[in-house]
């Protein structure tokens, strides 16, 4: 894991703002070698499901309180559960001017909810989280989020610590929990609960649960909300439904994951080439997998590689750096592709699969690549070192779940034709149905130059900005 153009979720290719927040002015297997697949998806069909992420759906998710951080009385009639990331400026947007005015303009009947969903491409958001964790055990929460979100461009641990003093908390208890990472399990079951209902970016709301993503502008927030008070209103109605257990009655049947995933269709020209899989189109599964840059970006990279091999190793920092460069309009999703030549290469993708589990993905990887593991202790090391629970990593190695990943991935690179290990694959559907073909082992000269000619298609038919 968004206002009117895409400049409302965190991701790496949207640069932080300059403006400090403040909260109380106003509260990302296996093969050898790479393999690419680069799809760039019609702007229409682009634009019509950045919509549909963005606008309010239909769906209620249960998305209980818990534990969490609240702000507002537990009798409102709406209950905003919000999934937030202490760097991410969109985040502090949203939490520190446009739901700090709806609030004021309803006084009583807003709810806030905290939970946390620190992304890997933020350095010191994961730090950052822990933080916060232990300042709500010792009830600051909220006035340690505010220096936080004053401070989002320079949270080091010194920072932290610096902020604890200036929020009254115990500075002993404080630097203990920062040291021992005591309050990581907290942070990583909201993280893996935000996945399991598909939350992908960050801010991310639910209404009463109803789920919004993005930091909006306040008249979208207001619609949203009149609409959710007055469903709250019509439940009130009913017997036995009072402001004390309107929340919980409100979704109790609710869902607990996201109905259907979000699919990108990828139309091939007729088959010719000895590289071009059979068929005359494959649908690609992009939800629950690692992605670099806009999650919405109408031209997607799919890459299939392993973690072991050099190629990504060699190659990672360009595709950040690339993500970056294209503004939103590029996106790279990483896709396991077993292989058989490395014992290693399959328990480290479980474990990767993990990591994305726990959202340390990207963290994981970077470590994983440059270490180059060869045994399951040494990957175990690494899990460890990237901040993966251990006794997780440790189930990761035979749990179904991250066998069931990385095989749903192979198979759909078989599926492509991706069988040639030497090779990488790049595939443009351009607009109109055309597709342009290179054969490419890294991020070279010769990719930028497709991916900038599949670019001025988009800006032939006027599309030369990110969808909203």
């Amino acid at each position: 894991m968004a206002s009117t153009a895409f400049n409302g979720r965190c991701s790496a290719s949207n640069p932080p703002s300059s403006k400090a927040p403040n909260l109380h002015a106003g509260p990302w297997r296996v093969v050898s070698l790479a393999a690419i697949t680069v799809a760039a998806v019609s702007f229409a069909a682009s634009t019509a499901m950045a919509q549909r992420s963005y606008a309010p759906t239909s769906t209620v998710y249960r998305v209980p309180v818990g534990k969490a951080p609240v702000l507002g009385p537990s009798g409102a009639l709406v209950t905003i559960v919000v999934f937030a990331d202490f760097q991410c400026p969109f985040c502090a947007r949203a939490l520190t001017t446009t739901i700090p005015a709806l609030m004021k303009k309803h006084p009583k009947e807003i709810r806030l909810v905290f939970r946390h969903m620190p992304l890997a491409f933020h350095r010191f958001a994961q730090d950052a989280a822990e933080a916060a964790a232990e300042a709500h055990r010792q009830k600051k929460f909220w006035t340690y989020a505010a220096l936080l979100w004053q401070n989002r461009r320079n949270l080091t641990t010194a920072t932290l610590r610096t902020l604890a003093l200036q929020a009254h908390l115990k500075a002993k208890a404080f630097a203990a929990a920062m040291q021992r990472h005591s309050m990581r399990s907290a942070v990583a079951s909201d993280v893996q609960f935000g996945h399991t209902l598909g939350v992908r970016g960050t801010p991310t709301f639910f209404f009463n649960g109803v789920k919004i993503v993005g930091a909006g502008r306040l008249a979208r927030f207001e619609a949203v909300y009149q609409a959710q008070a007055k469903r709250a209103r019509a439940a009130l109605k009913r017997r036995g439904i009072t402001r004390k257990n309107l929340y919980s009655e409100l979704i109790k049947h609710g869902v607990t994951r996201p109905t259907r995933s979000r699919i990108v269709s990828i139309h091939r020209r007729p088959p010719g080439r000895r590289w071009a899989p059979k068929g005359s189109s494959s649908r690609i599964v992009v939800d629950d997998r690692p992605i670099l840059g806009n999650p919405r970006a109408p031209i997607t990279v799919l890459w299939f590689t392993s973690l072991r091999c050099y190629a990504f190793y060699s190659n990672l920092q360009r595709w950040i750096d690339a993500t970056r460069a294209y503004d939103g309009l590029v996106r790279l999703v990483f896709k396991h592709l077993p292989g058989t030549r490395r014992p290693i290469e399959l328990p480290l993708a479980r474990l990767a699969v993990e990591a994305y589990r726990e959202g340390r993905f990207w963290t994981f990887a970077t470590l994983a690549s440059a270490a180059r593991p060869y045994t399951i202790r040494s990957a175990l090391a690494v899990a460890r070192d990237a901040g993966l629970v251990p006794a997780r990593a440790q189930a990761a190695l035979h749990a179904s779940i991250t066998m069931k990943v990385v095989q749903e991935d192979a198979r759909e690179a078989y599926r492509l034709g991706l069988t040639n290990r030497s090779c990488s694959y790049l595939v443009f559907p351009a607009v109109g149905g055309h597709t342009d073909a290179i054969r490419g082992y890294t991020y070279t000269t010769a990719i930028r130059k497709r991916i900038s000619a599949a670019l001025d298609r988009l800006r032939s038919v006027g599309k030369t900005q990110p969808p909203p």
